[in-house]
């Protein structure tokens, strides 16, 4: 029972409502996104993530339903990764030799300059020359850190910005790997940059117990069709 007051002081006790534990909806929430011949779309690592964690946003993202409010153009997280990825994409580009540390610092600022013009163009504007200088310098240390963790380890750029598909319990995974790179024995290591870290995944890392490294690994991965032949 539950206990009901009214301002006056009055204290009643009514009967708790049968609420279902669960809801049988009918339907498969899965099946919500459909390709144009009808057939289910692929759920990504990072969809499947939030589905685990939050079904709710995942369910709203799916239907389309999430909150979007207006803001001026602003240089996010999102943005500043989309460009540190090109970037580094036309950087490390595979069947060439690592590049130095004085071709890092040559390189990226024409490189990110081609690569705002056609994604971000707002940032070439006077105001945001101070943001543009800083992306660049956080490029060029990780770009010059990056050359020498393959260095040490041999690893060698094989691909980049390519697709992986399988299923995981019969549904179709698709997601999108930043860089392929093969070690010295032959093992092919799948990379995905992060322009930003919070302790949590980092400790998730460390512990090898993370929610989409998980799911990669699970997935009956292939090379897509869309990849380019350099991976295959």
């Amino acid at each position: 029972k539950l206990i009901a007051w009214t301002p006056r002081g009055d204290v009643t006790l009514v009967e708790k409502p049968d609420v279902p534990e669960f809801f049988e909806l009918g339907r498969n929430l899965l099946g919500l996104r459909t390709d144009a011949d009808g057939g289910l779309r692929p759920q990504s690592p990072s969809r499947l993530e939030k589905l685990l964690v939050s079904p709710l946003a995942w369910l709203l993202d799916e239907l389309g339903a999430k909150h979007i409010p207006w803001q001026p153009e602003q240089l996010g997280v999102a943005l500043r990764g989309s460009l540190a990825h090109e970037v580094f994409e036309r950087l490390f580009v595979p069947g060439s030799p690592l590049p130095g540390d004085s071709e890092i610092d040559e390189r990226v600022p024409d490189l990110l300059l081609d690569r705002i013009k056609a994604i971000a163009p707002f940032l070439q504007a006077a105001a945001w020359v101070v943001e543009r200088r800083t992306l660049e310098a956080e490029i060029a240390k990780s770009a010059k850190h990056w050359t020498m963790v393959l260095t040490a380890i041999g690893g060698e750029v094989v691909g980049n910005e390519f697709w992986l598909s399988g299923e995981i319990f019969g549904h179709p995974v698709r997601g999108k790997a930043d860089c392929l790179i093969r070690l010295p024995n032959g093992l092919p290591v799948i990379v995905d940059y992060k322009k930003s870290g919070t302790k949590g995944r980092r400790k998730r890392l460390e512990a090898q117990w993370d929610l989409q490294v998980d799911l990669y690994r699970k997935m009956s991965a292939s090379v897509d069709e869309r990849s380019s032949a350099e991976v295959l």
